[in-house]
């Protein structure tokens, strides 16, 4: 098929040549289309996953932080009770004495 044939034909038949390009302008506008919205998609799952791993570190650290703070703190009150109760035992003959 030679060039010319082509340009005859497309001389004779304008409307089926529009008809294909509108056709295939509509194809390649569907598949752009489909492409961005994937693309969308998989960066939204893309930020989906690196959320997770940043609120994992985050976690992590705060989980890490917050074991240290309550272990102080537990070991000053467990401290200050033993030094308290050591005092009580001091204290024993006079607290029997008001008991009785």
């Amino acid at each position: 098929m030679s060039v010319s044939s082509v340009f005859a034909f497309i001389k004779g038949h304008w409307y089926l040549a529009a008809a294909l390009v509108l056709l295939i302008l509509s194809l390649v506008r569907f598949l752009n289309r489909r492409r961005k919205e994937r693309r969308k998609q998989e960066e939204m799952a893309h930020l989906k996953r690196r959320d997770e791993a940043l609120s994992d570190a985050l976690r992590k650290q705060v989980t890490d932080i917050m074991r240290r703070t309550v272990s102080d703190i537990k070991a000053t009150i467990k401290k200050y009770v033993n030094v308290n109760g050591y005092s009580l035992i001091n204290l024993m003959s006079e607290i029997t004495f008001y008991n009785r």
